[in-house]
């Protein structure tokens, strides 16, 4: 019998908000404002950010207008290699949506194909 379990291989956080999220594409062209306000280690990551992709482009600028949602950072670095699902974070309270579809929207532009997979340790 072989007994199988899964684990964290890899973990991530951002510390350049802006710089990750236009590094990255998005499958789904997409527009989202959203908040970070939990992130102690990188305070200039703390503010209201408008997020806008389009394929391989994207650009990330912070913004003064009101955010579709608030984020916590780990979330955010959770959902950056397109693996987590946004929805699963928004019911364990790391996302809290502003506008109605807001968590929808934030799901489809940062779902990839195929998903993450990470088979070493390090």
């Amino acid at each position: 019998m072989r007994i199988t379990h899964q684990t964290d291989n890899l973990w991530a956080r951002l510390l350049d908000v802006p710089r990750a999220l236009t590094q990255r594409s998005y499958l789904t062209p997409g527009e989202l404002k959203f908040t970070i306000d939990d992130d102690r280690m990188c305070p200039a990551n703390n503010r209201t950010w408008h997020l806008r992709a389009d394929g391989p482009e994207a650009m990330c600028v912070p913004t003064g207008e009101t955010a579709d949602v608030t984020i916590t950072l780990s979330a955010l670095s959770s959902l950056y290699f397109g693996g987590m699902s946004a929805r699963h974070l928004a019911y364990a309270g790391h996302i809290a949506a502003h506008t109605d579809g807001a968590i929808g929207r934030l799901a489809r532009m940062f779902w990839t194909d195929p998903e993450p997979h990470n088979s070493f340790g390090f």
